[in-house]
Order: structure tokens, then sequence, then C-alpha cells
């Protein structure tokens, strides 16, 4: 029996608050989010730090509608740092001690790995000269 290797799927990331006014917020929130999630694994500093700080919970950068999720926040941070991008300068640094010293041990372990994994990812769209594609709503990590 063949096993395919299958993306795990995703969960939904927008929160619905009761406002109407708070509602269209968390859907542009999202959808900004998207954009920055789908960058993020083509190698765009910018997205990646945006990714990470959405889902470390970096207060003012917190989007609405978009739940902090720790453990892909330090996995973001440890690609941003092992990136070799030129920008990665001391506050990314910062960040990464930050969210990533308020895990335990084994979410730590998990961040590493999960970091390991958008790497390699984002590794296989710089080799094949990909260009970001749309994904379905929701179809995100955090």
């Amino acid at each position: 029996m063949s096993s395919t290797k299958r993306k795990p799927t995703l969960s939904k990331i927008v929160i619905l608050l009761k406002n109407p006014a708070s509602q269209a917020d968390c859907q542009i929130s999202e959808a900004g989010f998207v954009l920055n999630y789908v960058a993020a694994y083509y190698d765009d500093y910018e997205s990646m730090t945006n990714v990470r700080a959405a889902l470390g919970g970096e207060g003012i950068l917190q989007p609405d509608g978009v739940p902090p999720n720790l453990i892909q926040g330090c996995a973001w941070a440890m690609v941003i740092l092992y990136s070799g991008n030129p920008r990665v300068d001391e506050f990314d640094g910062d960040r990464a001690s930050s969210i990533c010293g308020s895990l335990s041990d084994i979410e730590r372990v998990a961040a590493s790995n999960r970091a390991s994994t958008i790497a390699k990812e984002i590794q296989v769209h710089i080799a094949h000269g990909d260009t970001p594609k749309a994904i379905i709503a929701g179809d995100v990590d955090p």
C-alpha cells in the first residue's frame, strides 16, 4: 500500500466577533495575513516577519481575527534567523528569544521541527523558481 504524504488540514483562522464592524475588520486582517503567509513561503523577509508577529502575538502587530499560536510564531522566528537574509538583525533575534523563550521544552522541540519543515518548503519554492499562488481561504497553518 502506497502512503501519500499529505499536507495536514489547516485550521480556519478567522474569529468572527459579534459586532458586524469587527467581523469586517477580522476578515480584512485575515486576508492580509493570508497574503503574507503565502509570500513568506516564497522567502519574502517582510512577509515572514509579519507572519511571525501575527502568530507570535506581538501586541499591536497582532491582527484582528488571527489568534496567536506561539509554537508557530516561534517556528517562523527560527526560520527568519536561519534564512540567511541580510535584513535579519538584532530585533529578529530578540523576537525569537521572546517568543520561543515563553515555550516549554517540548513546545520548543515542536517549533524547531515545524521550522525545519517550513524552511524545506521555502527551499523547494526557491529551487523551482516558483512564484506565489493563491490558496484556499482558511488553508493556513496557525
